[in-house]
């Protein structure tokens, strides 16, 4: 009676749970649901046992329903399938079908999917083939109906559920294919929605798919085309991988760099030159892109990577961005500043040259001297 009132009280004050960031009366939920799982051990009496499965359901259609699944009554459906007797599981089953939702927006969906799952669940000892079938398409349960078809080697049937599913739920599908050695008909089913895809994960799979098949040269096509969609160093990097399997970076790589050009997207071609250690390509580079305030980290990158090849064009980048630094006025910048002046009185040293770095402290020393913060942070550093 104790568990019944906690959970009654906590999902009529459900702001208040919901607003508990620490997420402790979801777990006295949880914990209540358990406890009334564990009392229907020892309870015969079934009115008794008929009111806490109704507190059971109602916990779960609160979590998993109302507020999208956040853990509270995850015990539940194991609860309602293992600890009843076959005419609670029909009744449970009626409730189900009570509830579920008629609508065709996403939350309705997403309610005849959880919903179905528990029925399947709860009606798997009296359930026939077609039975099961009727409410996976009913409740939109993609991956139990293509499981089940392909148990029962009903394959065409499966295809074509799983050509009319979205990229995501045909994404989950693929395993299931593959499990029932079908894979060359999952690979049929993405190849044949390569120009409607919308989910690259189903691009990055047939990539894969195919480099597992010895298909490098369909897996590089796929690569290279995942790879203009959203650019960056982890997919320039699995490109340039492939492409040297075939012997075909030298002609990639010239036309990646051609277009990044093209494109004027200069932050990336410097990052793939740093990358390659091409530090001179990214000096010239950095020397193309505009002035934008408070961006410093890719000179920074730059000027630290070009201090052992290139010391005196290091030596200026430094310069330059302690200047920039300083123009901020204030004490985290004047740090980084300072931290700049470290870098350059370091090269000086590689260089021999410690009379320019005498000369440029001494300047920065005087120029600033009304900045009181600032020479703070060069003492710090014993600049």
């Amino acid at each position: 009676m104790i568990c019944e009132s906690v959970i009654e009280t906590i999902l009529e004050e459900e702001d208040v749970a919901l607003d508990d960031e620490e997420g402790a009366l979801l777990g006295v939920i949880y914990d209540c649901c358990e406890t009334l799982g564990q009392c229907l051990a020892s309870i015969n009496d079934t009115k008794r046992r008929r009111e806490i499965l109704q507190v059971l359901f109602s916990a779960y259609q609160w979590d998993a329903i109302k507020v999208g699944g956040v853990g509270a009554a995850d015990c539940v459906p194991e609860i309602l399938t293992s600890k009843t007797t076959p005419e609670e599981r029909a009744e449970i089953a009626k409730w189900t079908r009570e509830s579920m939702p008629r609508g065709k927006d996403w939350s309705a969906n997403y309610g005849r999917g959880v919903w179905g799952r528990l029925l399947l669940e709860l009606e798997v000892d009296v359930l026939d083939d077609e039975a099961y079938l009727k409410i996976c398409r009913e409740t939109g349960r993609l991956n139990d109906l293509i499981e089940r078809l392909l148990e029962l080697k009903r394959f065409k049937e499966a295809e074509e559920a799983a050509q009319a599913a979205e990229d995501y739920n045909l994404l989950q599908a693929l395993d299931i294919f593959t499990k029932y050695k079908q894979a060359d008909l999952a690979e049929k089913l993405v190849t044949e929605r390569l120009k409607t895809f919308k989910d690259d994960r189903l691009l990055e799979w047939l990539s894969n798919t195919r480099k597992q098949h010895g298909d490098l040269d369909g897996s590089l096509e796929l690569e290279e085309r995942l790879f203009w969609k959203y650019p960056n160093i982890e997919k320039y990097s699995k490109l340039r991988k492939l492409a040297k399997q075939l012997n075909r970076w030298d002609n990639s790589r010239a036309h990646i760099i051609a277009e990044l050009e093209n494109k004027k997207d200069f932050d990336f071609l410097i990052n793939l030159y740093l990358l390659e250690k091409e530090v001179g390509n990214a000096l010239a580079t950095l020397e193309k892109l505009p002035p934008r305030w408070g961006d410093h980290a890719l000179h920074l990158e730059v000027a630290q990577a070009a201090k052992k090849q290139y010391p005196h064009e290091a030596l200026q980048l430094f310069s330059k961005e302690a200047e920039r630094f300083i123009d901020y006025r204030n004490r985290d910048a004047y740090s980084q500043a300072a931290q700049c002046l470290r870098e350059i009185r370091e090269i000086c040293r590689q260089l021999n040259d410690i009379p320019t770095w005498n000369k440029l402290i001494a300047e920065i020393r005087e120029r600033y001297r009304k900045l009181p913060a600032l020479q703070d942070e060069l003492n710090q550093l014993k600049l």
